[in-house]
């Protein structure tokens, strides 16, 4: 057998798993860097999803306080409305409290 056939030989499996070495590395940078991507998308997503929470929520405590003093007014309407039928009620009876 000829050195220089077995030279080349030796060279033509060592190219090969270099080549194999170099497509099984770069997958595994390409593997890395799709889950850093999907992460990220991950991340991006979930703090889209609390961004909407805060403003519904803003939202919602803006309905509850609105409601809230509305009622309080209603309250002090009927605090008033219940002091002047007590009013009316002894003017016309004619005693004095």
């Amino acid at each position: 057998m000829n050195p220089l056939d077995v030279l080349w030989g030796f060279l033509i499996v060592v190219f090969w798993l270099a080549v194999i070495a170099a497509v099984i590395v770069g997958g595994l940078v390409a593997w890395c860097y799709a889950a850093d991507w999907v992460e990220q998308q991950e991340r991006e997503r979930r703090a889209e999803m609390e961004r909407a929470l805060d403003r519904k929520q803003a939202e919602l405590r803006r309905t509850v306080l609105a409601l809230a003093d509305a009622l309080a007014e209603e309250r002090l309407a009927a605090v008033d409305a219940s002091k002047q039928m007590v009013a009316r009620a002894y003017i016309s009876t004619g005693r004095v409290p």
